[in-house]
């Protein structure tokens, strides 16, 4: 109804039983949205196209406040068009020019949706006879059999571990806009990246799992958003930590070494007030601590108690709405334990934990151990690493539930070299500046800063580029500064003069073995641990700077990277400098 809204009550009394209401209505579509127009954000709106349809929220039909409902809905369209709605499709014919399709949505949900274009859509069935289909644009043909395979296994594989699928199948609909959204039995998929494989990886399983995450039981409006971290847990992580250890103990680093980043100098908000990402900041509380959460309370209770826990959960709450005080009587039930502290404090609490070792000595066969951290007191348990001199380690796990508390072992053997506390990164907290090296979300969570550009490449079209970069890492406080500023937060130069300007940057560490055929050449370096990350980049063009824009927010955790004509060609993390918690015993003669 372009923008104008309604509201409607009747006044009439209505005996008890079942009654029938007939709404007209009509209106004008929203305006035209061209299909590069950016990328994604928290507002990505209602739009009507040749190119495809995206209809979600309930401007174009009636609302009902927070009840969920059913429905039926019939749509008419241009023949070319294929259009994908939750539930069931239980008929679609063509006459003419147009195309009708019906869906009815049996199971109770949130809203109605409509996805679509001019595509072509092929089905097929897994074993477990769940429907399964892409909704694809020509071009993408190739594409179709592993989406539909890769479809299957996730769903096969999800059924296992949380209980049947809750849907009456699941499509893949392609988007001519950047978007990633997951409705019932459907994800909707940005075309342009539809093609790249960590699409199948990691976005996919990602959206498919929202089927029992937010799209099979629903986030209780007034309750935080369980729904996120718990999908990034089960998708996001799960899937990593079941191909190989080391990759999920680099996600989890890498989890905190965001959050680090983009909390430093102020607290994060507590986890129940998250509703929805509006940034990377809050992805980083909503996504990924709350993931950590999960990680953490599955090594507390075991798995087994874990799983039940979350399949009790997912039974009881089928198609309605619920909390995460919903949640916690689940593992409560399930672990037969009073869970009130552990949840509190990773809910209620802004902020995370910050560790330090005060004390570690030992004598003869024993062995002391003091940690230390910020009042009031998280109720921890911390995996603690002891090494001998045989190259042995003795894995212990301690409670640490006050400010300061000292823990004792007495050690049969080889003498103790080192201690490690947390050396897997299984607990959250706060990472100390020295753990976190030199990454492009650390400019990002700058918010804004000074722009440096050589004398010779102060033109309007220099400028322009540059000030386009720094809008898409700060959109809310960005300025192109005086070419003379000493310091900056991004600093452009000709790819000759990379090397000096690197030792410059940050002349500790040695510049990247960059490929040949990098066009544009992307550092984040810093003077020292409390220094501001400065984003040294070498280009031939406003071009060069101009790809950067769409693409650098996508690789938050890397210092260097290279491209060509837009193009990713390498990429690195610079490797943290120290680990505070991990110290040698003196005389042990370990490093």
């Amino acid at each position: 109804m372009k923008g104008d809204s309604g509201r409607w009550q009747s006044n009439r009394p209505l005996e008890p039983g079942r009654h029938e209401v007939e709404v007209r209505y009509s209106g004008a579509p929203p305006e035209e949205a061209h299909p590069e127009d950016g990328d994604q954000d928290p507002s990505f709106g209602p739009r009507v196209t040749r190119e495809g349809i995206y209809l979600a929220g309930g401007f174009w039909y009636p609302r009902t406040g927070n009840h969920l409902h059913t429905y039926r809905l019939t749509v008419t369209v241009p023949r070319e068009h294929r259009l994908t709605a939750p539930g069931r499709r239980t008929e679609e014919e063509t006459e003419g020019d147009t195309r009708t399709v019906r869906f009815r949505m049996a199971q109770p949900t949130e809203r109605a949706v409509l996805v679509g274009g001019p595509h072509r859509i092929r089905f097929d069935t897994t074993e477990e006879g769940i429907p399964v289909a892409t909704s694809f644009p020509s071009g993408l043909e190739d594409l179709t059999a592993p989406f539909l395979e890769d479809t299957a296994d996730h769903l096969q594989r999800f059924q296992e571990r949380y209980g049947p699928y809750p849907h009456s199948g699941f499509t893949v609909v392609s988007s001519p806009w950047p978007a990633g959204f997951g409705f019932p039995g459907i994800a909707y998929l940005g075309r342009r990246i539809l093609p790249m494989g960590f699409i199948r990886e990691q976005s996919l399983p990602h959206e498919i799992l929202h089927s029992w995450w937010g799209n099979g039981v629903y986030v209780e409006p007034d309750s935080g958003n369980w729904a996120e971290g718990l999908t990034t847990y089960g998708a996001d992580y799960r899937l990593r930590a079941r191909g190989s250890e080391e990759a999920a103990r680099e996600i989890r680093l890498r989890w905190l070494q965001d959050f680090a980043s983009y909390h430093r100098d102020e607290p994060a908000p507590a986890l129940r007030h998250f509703q929805a990402r509006v940034d990377q900041a809050s992805r980083t509380r909503g996504y990924n601590k709350a993931a950590f959460l999960w990680i953490m309370l599955r090594d507390r209770l075991g798995n087994e108690a874990f799983q039940a826990a979350l399949r009790r959960f997912y039974e009881r709450n089928k198609y309605q709405q619920a909390s995460w005080g919903d949640l916690q009587r689940a593992f409560e039930q399930a672990a037969e334990q009073n869970l009130d502290p552990v949840f509190q404090a990773w809910l209620d609490r802004p902020g995370a934990p910050r560790l330090r070792i005060a004390n570690l000595r030992s004598g003869g066969r024993a062995l002391e151990l003091t940690l230390a951290q910020e009042e009031p007191a998280y109720p921890l348990r911390l995996p603690v690493h002891i090494h001998r001199a045989d190259g042995t380690v003795r894995k212990e796990t301690v409670s640490l539930t006050r400010a300061e508390q000292t823990f004792r072992w007495t050690l049969d053997g080889p003498a103790a070299t080192r201690v490690a506390v947390d050396p897997e990164y299984r607990v959250f907290r706060h990472l100390a500046p020295s753990e976190v090296p030199p990454r492009l979300s650390a400019v990002m969570a700058a918010r804004g800063g000074g722009l440096r550009l050589p004398a010779e490449h102060k033109d309007t079209e220099w400028e322009a580029a540059l000030g386009a970069l720094a809008g898409a890492l700060w959109p809310e406080d960005s300025r192109v500064e005086d070419g003379e500023r000493e310091e900056a937060s991004i600093r452009v130069v000709s790819p000759n003069e990379l090397a000096a300007a690197w030792e410059e940057v940050d002349g500790r560490r040695p510049l990247p073995d960059f490929p040949e055929e990098a066009s544009t050449r992307v550092l984040v370096g810093r003077a020292g641990p409390q220094a501001s990350p400065t984003l040294l980049i070498a280009a031939d063009s406003p071009g060069d700077l101009e790809g950067l824009a769409r693409a650098l927010t996508h690789y938050g955790s890397y210092g260097w990277l290279a491209f060509r004509n837009g193009r990713n060609v390498a990429k690195g993390r610079w490797p943290a400098p120290a680990r505070p918690l991990s110290r040698a015993l003196e005389g042990s003669g370990g490093s």
